[in-house]
């Protein structure tokens, strides 16, 4: 249970709890909160995003879209949706956690200088 409240109290007392995290080293619980609320961002963002102003506008500068059907664009539109949703998960599970790392490593080496 401390697991928990640990990060939870940081974000209540930034000051007197961030000292004690840092020294017990607790780290996954926030990763893993960070890792999934930025994935449930970026899906809630794609579920928003109005396929159609992106793919409408690049099938015409292709030339595609006087040939293509309403059933071609209708799934291109929905592809692109699909891939949106896609990323955003991905960018939430795979990106954030490699950043907060890039970050670490960063400081550790500012640290070391």
């Amino acid at each position: 249970m401390k697991a928990l409240a640990l990060p939870l109290r940081s974000l209540l007392d930034p000051v007197g709890a961030i000292p004690s995290a840092v020294a017990e080293r607790r780290w996954l619980v926030p990763l893993l909160a960070l890792a999934l609320l930025t994935a449930l961002a970026g899906a809630v963002v794609a579920l928003k995003l109005d396929a159609t102003r992106l793919v409408i506008p690049r099938m015409e500068a292709a030339g595609e879209l006087a040939k293509a059907s309403e059933r071609e664009v209708a799934e291109a539109v929905e592809q692109a949706g699909r891939v949106a949703l896609v990323a955003g998960v991905a960018r939430g599970v795979l990106l954030s956690p490699l950043l907060v790392l890039l970050l670490a490593v960063s400081l550790k080496f500012a640290a070391w200088l």
